[in-house]
Order: C-alpha cells, then structure tokens, then sequence
C-alpha cells in the first residue's frame, strides 16, 4: 500500500507541475519528492519484507529525533501536504 500511495502521489505532483504549465511546480515538486520516498521505502518492504522508515525519517533522526517523533513530523507533514496539494488540484 505504501508504494502504491508513492506512486500515486508522485502521479499527483507531477500532473500538478504539468497541468499549470509550471505555476504549480512549487507544489508538486515537493510532492512528489515525498511519493518517491514513499514508493521507495514501500517496494523495500515489499521486496525484503522488513520495514524500513523512509529517507525523511532517518534524516530527522540523524538531525537528533527520536524515531517515534521523526514518524510523528513525518505524517503530520504528509497530511497537511495531502491536503495542500488536493486543494491546488481540484479547485
């Protein structure tokens, strides 16, 4: 489900920046940065069957947060981005 919300959300940013002729770039670059650490972190669990936390985690973690609060900025950072990028999208 992870690599396949990845890739939908890289479908997401890229149609975004394309469909604006570039005046969403601001957005769906961002986005789609972020469904690309999705998908990558999913088709690893996928393929080894171990969860592995994505590339933004560790880097919060390296920066000195603990993995539950690296998670917990994490999400709520996707959340409040999801809803972001669906408000640039469909109104």
């Amino acid at each position: 489900m992870q690599a396949i919300g990845g890739a939908a959300e890289f479908g997401l940013g890229g149609a975004a920046s394309l469909s604006s002729a570039g005046s969403l770039a601001v957005v769906g670059w961002p986005v789609m940065a972020h469904g690309t650490d999705q998908f990558n972190s999913g088709m690893y669990t996928l393929i080894t069957g171990e969860s592995r936390h994505t590339a933004t985690e560790m880097v919060l973690q390296k920066a000195g947060m603990s993995p539950d609060v690296a998670a917990t900025v994490y999400d709520g950072v996707s959340i409040i981005a999801g809803m972001g990028e669906g408000r640039w999208l469909f109104c």
